[in-house]
């Protein structure tokens, strides 16, 4: 079970449902055949997100935000919420809800990836 992941836009709130890989192969000469696998994201419109206190906020660089969801689709098992909201114009707020484990998680996710921002 994955987190629920959401993120606001400019024209409101999406909820992240699940990603989906697209697998490109190229034929070279004489060198063998190329795989590529790109993923996207597909998502759903909200009207709100979880309510309450989050246990943990984390500031992510905004240009990883992508990437840092992948991964927590990719290797996250604990239920709970993670919402995405601007910060700064670099700088996204992640407010996340569930439990202690779900935050620590999330953030050795982002420090991997070195998203992690300072509060301005």
């Amino acid at each position: 079970m994955t987190p629920e992941i959401y993120i606001k836009l400019p024209s409101g709130w999406i909820r992240v449902k699940e990603r989906v890989a697209r697998v490109v192969k190229t034929k070279r000469k004489g060198r063998g055949r190329v795989v590529t696998t790109t993923y996207s994201l597909v998502g759903e419109s909200v009207e709100k997100t979880p309510g309450g206190e989050p246990i943990a906020e984390i500031y992510i660089s905004a240009f990883k935000i992508t990437k840092l969801i992948h991964k927590i689709m990719d290797s996250v098992g604990a239920g709970g919420a993670i919402v995405f909201e601007p910060y700064t114009t670099e700088v996204y707020k992640a407010k996340i809800y569930g439990n202690g484990t779900l935050a620590s998680m999330v953030e050795s996710i982002a420090r991997d990836l070195k998203a992690l921002k300072k509060k301005r």
